[in-house]
């Protein structure tokens, strides 16, 4: 028995050794990273910014001329920034909704703006008034639609998880979590 509570230990001081080695590979300083962990009373706390340090217990962020230290154990997800793209959905997408919503209200604005009018008038109001609203609802949703967005990869720390407490009548409780 004796023997396990020593094996348990060496594993537990070979693990921090790992999580160290895994931070270093996916945090270098500089990258951007979005931090989700307990920030105590069951709350989670979300966090973004650019990494000055790791270590096996803390990550070390720089939020502007802030900088914060959230402990290893409190995270609950991790991502980094892996760049800025356009999304082909919203590229098409944007447009589209902007056409139709745009046609829609320029159309309902043309009708309601030529109330006395004659028949072929009041038609042409509704066309006028679709046709410049579609144009501006498509080029603004264009515009909308086009503007690049930052994209996150998930970079947990929970893969792999061993842990070491003391147990009932003076025993040792050990666990190991993985995931995949």
């Amino acid at each position: 028995m004796r023997f396990l509570g020593g094996g348990a230990v060496l594993l537990l001081l070979l693990s921090s050794g790992a999580l160290e080695a895994q931070m270093a590979e996916r945090l270098e300083p500089g990258a951007r990273v979005r931090v989700t962990y307990f920030c105590g009373d069951e709350r989670e706390c979300r966090e973004k910014g650019t990494v000055m340090t790791t270590t096996a217990d803390s990550i070390e962020l720089l939020q502007g001329r802030l900088i914060t230290g959230i402990p290893v154990r409190a995270v609950t997800r991790l991502e980094v920034r892996t760049g800025r793209r356009v999304s082909a959905g919203r590229a098409v997408g944007f447009p589209v909704l902007g056409f139709a919503g745009g046609g829609l209200v320029g159309g309902v604005i043309g009708y309601g703006s030529c109330a006395p009018c004659d028949y072929e008038l009041e038609g042409l109001a509704v066309v006028f008034g679709a046709a410049l609203g579609a144009g501006i609802g498509f080029a603004t949703g264009l515009v909308a639609g086009l503007v690049p967005r930052d994209t996150w990869e998930d970079a947990s720390l929970d893969r792999f998880r061993i842990g070491v407490a003391p147990g009932h009548e003076g025993r040792l409780q050990f666990g190991v979590s993985l995931s995949f």
